[in-house]
């Protein structure tokens, strides 16, 4: 397995949001054959940021990982490959899709583009696999910045986020559900975490911003393996990497 080729004993949270088929029961057995494996259930479905929220204040270790569900990433190539990315000076690490061959090329450059320019944000994929410190996110509120957008708001408060290009596949089973409805909601998340941003929150440093814009303009779209965000980070020291 993934966990054991890495040499230590990985906790896995897994957060059911109120599935209504076997999944339960299917969790339950999962449980009894793997130690390290931990369910938290919702009674009733909540939405992504719940379960954000519900990994994040359930566990103890200095850095998360979020994967794919679907199966899109592979644990066994990509985990190693992110986990060797974090340097001491590196606060999270992306996984950047290569050779995609799924419908959202499009709405995903886009968004990328948009936030490298609000946000001084120097990675190509900010919304799919990563890697971040937890002592980051627990004063975020995750409500308004919503997951897709961590990245991006890490970024622009100087902290140091990374890239590795990874594989895409194709996913294991189930169809995606993106489509317009979802890159309204997009397009509206965005301007609200843009609103947050630069209106509510008082911690915003600007001449980061601008030296990240800057960087931004620059930023070519080659296919280095590792791209480093920027030099500007947060006042927090990185801790020792303890999964």
């Amino acid at each position: 397995m993934t966990f054991d080729n890495l040499g230590f004993t990985l906790p896995v949270l897994l957060v059911d949001d109120g599935s209504v088929d076997q999944t339960p029961q299917i969790l339950v057995s999962l449980q009894k054959k793997y130690s390290f494996l931990r369910v938290i259930r919702h009674p009733q479905r909540r939405g992504v940021a719940a379960v954000w929220r519900t990994a994040v204040t359930n566990t103890n270790t200095d850095w998360i990982f979020w994967g794919q569900a679907d199966l899109e990433s592979d644990f066994k190539t990509d985990l190693p490959a992110l986990l060797e990315a974090c340097g001491p000076d590196v606060d999270g690490v992306a996984g950047w899709r290569q050779k995609r061959g799924d419908n959202k090329l499009v709405a995903s450059k886009f968004a990328n583009t948009s936030c490298r320019l609000a946000f001084g944000m120097n990675i190509h994929d900010m919304n799919w696999i990563k890697l971040v410190r937890r002592d980051l996110l627990t004063p975020l509120p995750i409500e308004k910045i919503t997951h897709r957008f961590l990245l991006a708001v890490l970024a622009g408060q100087g902290y140091n986020i990374t890239e590795v290009a990874t594989p895409w596949h194709n996913r294991y089973s189930g169809v995606s559900k993106f489509g317009r409805k979802r890159l309204l909601k997009s397009a509206i998340d965005f301007s609200r975490v843009f609103w947050w941003f630069y209106i509510e929150n008082p911690v915003v440093r600007l001449n980061q911003y601008t030296s990240g814009l800057v960087k931004a303009s620059n930023f070519g779209m080659g296919d280095s393996q590792v791209v480093s965000q920027t030099d500007l980070r947060g006042l927090m020291s990185p801790p020792q990497l303890n999964l």
